[in-house]
């Protein structure tokens, strides 16, 4: 007998399936992804959760790098195992399906927004993540004009809620800014400036959208 939460479950994956537009525009440009990487560090293997069409395994910097993708959307994911070792999974409802301390770097971009229980992925990203590993995760900010402007999201966060989360699932937070897509930085390869930029009042207000956290699970012995 199929429960009412499964049920539930099936209906969600059902709505974001037939949310084509979201998924076929979820490509990450090359400057973006670079950024990502030059945060990372050196890395062998990374999760990239909700991988879209698999930019972060297109666009390693070095293909001995293993990406494994994670995605809701059976199309995203047939489009992403071209170059990510990608599979269909529900964020909300399953337990990631990698062993613990498995990988170096995990990126979970405009992710925890849509999910009822954000805490609970966060714990399972501790989990894979070996000591010194590294997360980097975007989120739609607390205000409402963002966060309804999409009708699969579940929350915004502020700074401080977003801090907390991750601190209370034991990480370090390394950093937390406001990002989002200003005009002409990947082209002209100034993404890292980003934060900076958005410091600024009517550029925050036209172009900050998400706040960025970067954390690390802390290393055996309290080592870095």
């Amino acid at each position: 007998m199929v429960t009412a939460m499964e049920e539930l479950h099936k209906m969600a994956k059902s709505n974001l399936q037939r949310k084509r537009r979201y998924f076929s525009r979820r490509v990450l440009h090359s400057a973006l992804v670079a950024y990502y990487y030059r945060h990372f560090g050196h890395v062998c293997r990374v999760l990239d959760l909700g991988c879209g069409l698999g930019c972060m395994g297109r666009l390693k910097p070095d293909s001995a790098i293993e990406v494994y993708g994670l995605d809701i959307d059976e199309e995203a994911v047939a489009k992403a195992s071209q170059y990510e070792n990608a599979q269909v999974w529900n964020l909300e409802s399953q337990r990631l399906p990698f062993d613990g301390e498995y990988f170096d770097a995990v990126l979970a971009k405009d992710i925890l927004e849509h999910l009822q229980a954000p805490w609970v992925l966060v714990t399972e990203i501790y989990r894979t993540l070996r000591p010194g590993g590294i997360v980097i995760s975007n989120v739609i900010t607390a205000k409402p004009k963002r966060v309804w402007n999409d009708y699969t999201h579940i929350r915004g966060f502020t700074s401080n809620a977003l801090q907390m989360l991750f601190e209370d699932s034991g990480f370090d937070v390394l950093h937390i800014h406001k990002m989002g897509g200003v005009p002409l930085t990947g082209k002209l390869h100034l993404v890292k400036w980003i934060p900076m930029l958005l410091r600024f009042p009517p550029l925050d207000l036209l172009f900050g959208a998400s706040l960025e956290i970067k954390a690390r699970r802390p290393a055996e012995g309290g080592e870095e």
